[in-house]
């Protein structure tokens, strides 16, 4: 007579010590899959922290202060090329007046809103920005009087001498931004390089760890 034997699985017929070391090596496993899990999260969070943190201050530091610190020297440049079409006869001194005028107070707006976006820049032309805006006054004055004389002799020279310093500070200055914002663009795409680096290294770990697991089941 053909004897029958119950063939039970591999696993119910292991030690009860070997099965308890076979779960201590799924639990080790599967706390290091999630472990590079979580690592793989908090370091995209904070690659995505870093970046937009360099981000916000590449265009509010350094990119922003460049553009309103151009406009406003391009002001001051205006504001001599309108005296001297007046002084010269192509415009009328009550045109160049109420231009002028309209420049000016462009200017301020321009200066309020570096000064509220980035003060520490601003800080930076306490020294220069009075005798420039005295100029702007006297021009304005000359303007509105209609002196002709007197404004040729203020074009000459003196006008210069109260914004050229102003004019030579921004241009260093949107010199300094430009070079400084290379350096945070750099800073950037080592940010974001490091980031994919890690990613490539936890999903390699991941997959290690999803094999260990198969051949171990």
């Amino acid at each position: 007579m053909r004897s029958f034997r119950l063939r039970l699985p591999a696993f119910a017929g292991m030690h009860s010590t070997d099965r308890a070391s076979l779960s201590r090596q799924l639990t080790r496993l599967l706390i290091g899959a999630g472990s590079m899990l979580l690592l793989m999260i908090v370091a995209q969070l904070a690659a995505l922290t870093v970046n937009r943190m360099i981000t916000a201050r590449l265009v509010e530091q350094r990119i922003a202060p460049m553009g309103q610190l151009q406009t406003i020297a391009s002001s001051y440049q205006s504001s001599w090329a309108i005296a001297d079409k007046v002084r010269i006869g192509t415009i009328d001194a009550v045109g160049g007046a109420t231009a002028l005028h309209d420049i000016q107070a462009h200017a301020r707006e321009d200066w309020n809103e570096l000064q509220a976006g980035a003060p520490e820049i601003a800080a930076q032309f306490s020294s220069s920005r009075p005798d420039a805006d005295k100029a702007l006054a006297r021009l304005q004055a000359l303007l509105d009087k209609g002196d002709r004389e007197g404004l040729d002799f203020f074009l000459s020279g003196q006008f210069y001498g109260g914004v050229d310093p102003l004019l030579g500070q921004i241009a260093q200055t949107a010199t300094d931004l430009r070079a400084t914002a290379g350096q945070d663009r750099t800073v950037l795409r080592w940010v974001n390089f490091g980031a994919e680096l890690l990613l490539i290294l936890v999903t390699l770990g991941a997959v290690v760890a999803g094999v260990l697991l198969a051949r171990l089941g």
